[in-house]
């Protein structure tokens, strides 16, 4: 909370006055003391007295002003008025108008409440009470002259008393008021300013031509520039150029509509640490005079981003092999099968499933049949096109989807080589496992839904099994020994 010497010295436009009070006194108060006592309106007191006195006061008032200034303390303050005071009152008693010291003080306080505020206002109206009382004790006892007579003269001086607790208070008032609402629009400054500076989000002003104005000091966590670095180059030149056109596009759309918010997420480029993914949201406040740019805010968003990888990883990949889960696998098949009955064209599903897996995880624990799955997932994959969707429905039951065949028989291929895959043992931690699986194959021009498909390849699995494993079974279409490519060894097997 501001002291209220602090308060006064912040106050807005105090300036140093005393050399225009010496002008005023000089050029205004003495000419027209000088007219009044022409025409006898200066009571007993000599002229040349009168304005000497004048002058000595406009002298201490300069003195006082330098030595005690706008913010000096308490007792400074009251020192200063007492001289004041003191100085105005001989004057104005002296010259047969005692009660007219209120328009003197009006005047002192008026000026005064610009350099000390509100601070003024108690000493002021304390010391305006003793000089009025001690002048209207020097005119009972005649040491003062009046022109008003007694007792006139005192019901006035009290009349001017209770005007100037008035005047004073309401001034003082006043000044209270307007010295709280600057503290207050301070603060609130200093909050924002605070705010700003301290805060992890990034705030900037960018004019129409997309040049920054202004950036938070957050932005060198973000971009790792420093402020100065920034102002007047295009904030364009920090988007990732794959995001530039949707950049681009939101720039337009925001300058379209003037007063509208727009927000994108958009990956940004640091200086030191590659690219990083922040929500952008922009303000076109180009009609505000008070901004007159786009306001921009951003946000570092590179940990939500992996954690929305990570969701996403759990929610549609296996966490063993990283293939493929059945959530995933069953939106390609869905996918596959309306696309080739649009093109006409196949689409092949291989169902596979480890021969005596229970017997290896029953006899060399649960970390190598891990282990044998994981390698497992990795032979499929290389065994299988790029775009084939490879993936692990649960247990040791694995499948491979092929798509966009031109004829049915391309899936022999794939399936020999998916077979061939395991005619060589897995090496788990240095034990060797030779194992086999066993392939159920469905093919469908997109009649069949992906459970259908799933369903008629898992029955082929189970035929493959009964007839002795390590080979595969085919539904759906008639294959002749003849459309296989493969070596006559591996194709003994391919055909049931």
């Amino acid at each position: 909370m501001m002291n209220s010497r602090q308060l006064q010295a912040a106050s807005i436009a105090r300036r140093p006055i005393s050399l225009g009070v010496i002008v005023l006194i000089t050029g205004v108060i003495i000419p027209t003391v000088l007219v009044l006592d022409h025409f006898d309106f200066a009571g007993d007191i000599d002229a040349g007295v009168l304005v000497v006195l004048i002058t000595a006061a406009a002298v201490i008032y300069y003195i006082a002003h330098k030595i005690w200034p706008a913010g000096a303390s308490t007792l400074g303050v009251h020192t200063r008025t007492a001289i004041e005071t003191l100085s105005v009152t001989a004057i104005v008693y002296s010259s047969g108008w005692g009660p007219a010291i209120i328009f003197a003080f009006t005047l002192i306080f008026a000026l005064n409440i610009r350099e000390f505020g509100s601070a003024i206002t108690r000493p002021t109206m304390g010391w305006f009470l003793l000089a009025t009382l001690g002048g209207q004790l020097a005119i009972a006892s005649g040491r003062a002259t009046t022109f008003i007579p007694e007792p006139e003269v005192h019901g006035l001086a009290v009349v001017t008393v209770l005007g100037s607790i008035f005047i004073f208070g309401f001034f003082g008032d006043v000044a209270r008021l307007q010295e709280e609402a600057e503290v207050e629009v301070r603060r609130g400054g200093e909050r924002f300013r605070s705010l700003v500076q301290n805060t992890s989000d990034v705030i900037a002003i960018v004019d129409s031509d997309g040049r920054f104005r202004y950036v938070s000091p957050a932005a060198e966590q973000i971009v790792g520039y420093r402020t100065d670095e920034l102002v007047g180059t295009l904030a364009s030149d920090l988007i990732n150029s794959e995001d530039m056109a949707r950049a681009t596009d939101l720039q337009l759309e925001v300058l379209a509509n003037p007063g509208g918010t727009r927000s994108a997420q958009l990956r940004v480029i640091h200086r030191h640490a590659g690219n990083r993914w922040v929500e952008a949201k922009l303000s076109n406040r180009l009609d505000d005079p008070s901004v007159g740019g786009i306001v921009v805010n951003y946000r570092d968003i590179e940990d939500r981003k992996k954690f929305e990888e990570q969701l996403n990883e759990l929610a549609y990949f296996d966490s063993l092999t990283g293939l493929s889960n059945r959530v995933l696998f069953m939106d390609r098949a869905e996918q596959a099968l309306a696309r080739a009955k649009r093109r006409g064209s196949w689409v092949s599903l291989l169902f596979c499933d480890l021969d005596g897996f229970k017997v290896v995880n029953d006899t060399h624990g649960h970390q190598t049949g891990d282990g044998l799955l994981s390698r497992f997932a990795e032979r499929l994959r290389t065994s299988t096109r790029a775009e084939d969707t490879v993936a692990r429905l649960g247990g040791d039951e694995f499948t491979v989807l092929l798509e966009d065949l031109h004829y049915p028989e391309d899936t022999l291929m794939v399936a020999g080589r998916v077979l061939e895959s395991c005619s060589s043992p897995f090496v788990i931690d240095g034990t060797p496992i030779e194992i086999t699986t066993s392939i159920g194959v469905a093919t469908s021009n997109g009649d069949d839904s992906p459970a259908q498909l799933i369903e008629r390849a898992d029955k082929a699995m189970y035929e493959a099994k009964r007839k002795g494993k390590n080979r595969l079974e085919i539904t759906g279409i008639d294959f002749a020994p003849s459309a296989t490519p493969h070596k006559p060894a591996v194709a003994e097997r391919l055909v049931p």
